[in-house]
């Protein structure tokens, strides 16, 4: 039935496009879920005006909403980049390493989310977030990876 996708019967380039796509409906879905409706809406449009009045700014709605659907989908771009970059820290450092790495990066990226809203910054915030949601997946395919793939010797 679907003997015309795949090699060598097929094209190589349009199992390759098809398998990105099917690739890419896939990681929407999951990071969709993860991101964007497990977000408390009302109040990170209210952290990021107070944020810039406690500066002395007062900002337009059209930059709150901006800002806000930054805070909301950019996350999405981190963690849909970052399956490119799995295998590479996988295969350069070592899966057992880049699971610790990812996970000190974490922390790291949870630290600086509490310093952001502790601090107003709502810039800060943001960073973090799309830092956080990389580096988060790149610890899940090195996870999945390293629990797979076991060593018999």
């Amino acid at each position: 039935m679907l003997k015309f996708l795949f090699p060598p019967n097929g094209r190589l380039l349009q199992t390759c496009i098809f398998c990105c796509i099917i690739s890419f409906l896939n990681l929407f879905f999951q990071s969709y879920s993860t991101f964007y409706t497990n977000t408390a809406a009302e109040n990170i449009q209210k952290y990021i005006n107070d944020s810039y009045l406690a500066r002395g700014q007062k900002i337009s709605e059209n930059y709150l909403l901006w800002f806000w659907n930054s805070i909301l989908n950019l996350p999405f771009l981190g963690f849909l980049l970052s399956n490119l970059l799995a295998p590479y820290f996988c295969e350069s450092f070592g899966r057992r390493a880049t699971l610790i790495y990812t996970n000190v990066a974490s922390f790291i990226s949870a630290l600086l989310t509490t310093i952001s809203v502790i601090y107003l910054i709502p810039e800060l915030f943001l960073i973090s977030r799309v830092f956080g949601s990389a580096v988060t997946n790149i610890n899940f395919c090195a996870f999945t990876l390293f629990a797979t793939v076991l060593d018999t010797d």
